[in-house]
């Protein structure tokens, strides 16, 4: 059986001991782990450290890791940054698992005209961690060593804002858009907007600002299917074209 990944906050330079946090010492009590059983850590910022666990003594669990290694980043592989208009309910956590997974380099969360969702500070700052372990947790499931890059909730033109002029920037705009065709660039930022999208005057806005209005099929996508559907096609045709 493969060692378990479990996050750390951060790895010793030379290896050495690490005791878990308590989300990732309980994890490691659910998957029934112990001393001696080999382990991976990763730090979320790309580094790894193959080791043993040390000892599990009322909740605090001990490991003895080697010195950390960084994994090179695959030739070719672009970086992806989704721009998510706050949906309805839960679909934001299936959301943030799923470019987890799918390796976006940055999740910026904010506010449109034809977003609902209304959290003030405290709430945001509550459910930003939320979204954050949920990331965590995606990123250990899919043996990714770093965690996305996760900021706002923000007003739309605030985030776009820090899209490198270099960079494709593009805006799902359902049928109204046109079609990717060919792209080749080593950095894309697509914005996607909550359910009913985003207002004609946010996508002229944008337009305005160097995005592309790009259509990504001929039927209408809940918001939670878009952004699979979005990243999986940018990402395909950036690795075919670089």
């Amino acid at each position: 059986m493969s060692p378990r990944r479990l996050p750390v906050e951060s790895l010793p330079e030379g290896g050495g001991r690490v005791v878990l946090s308590r989300d990732a010492a309980r994890h490691a009590k659910v998957l029934r782990l112990g001393p001696g059983d080999p382990i991976v850590l990763f730090d979320g910022r790309g580094r790894r450290a193959s080791g043993r666990i040390e000892s599990l003594v009322e909740g605090t669990v001990v490991c003895q890791v080697g010195p950390p290694t960084a994994e090179a980043a695959e030739a070719g592989t672009p970086r992806l940054h989704l721009v998510q208009a706050l949906p309805k309910g839960s679909k934001l956590d299936d959301i943030v698992r799923i470019a987890t997974e799918l390796g976006v380099a940055g999740i910026h969360l904010v506010s449109s005209r034809n977003v609902v969702v209304r959290l003030d500070d405290e709430r945001g700052d509550r459910r930003r961690e939320r979204l954050l372990r949920i990331a965590v947790e995606a990123a250990r499931q899919c043996e990714r060593d770093d965690v996305p890059d996760l900021t706002g909730p923000e007003p739309l033109f605030d985030a776009v804002r820090r899209a490198p002029a270099e960079a494709l920037r593009l805006v799902a705009c359902g049928r109204s858009g046109r079609p990717l065709g060919d792209v080749v660039s080593e950095e894309a930022w697509v914005v996607v907007g909550p359910e009913g999208g985003l207002a004609a005057e946010e996508v002229e806005a944008l337009v305005g600002l160097g995005f592309r209005a790009v259509s990504f099929g001929s039927t209408v996508l809940r918001v939670e299917t878009a952004v699979p559907v979005v990243l999986g096609v940018v990402a395909d045709r950036l690795r075919s074209n670089a």
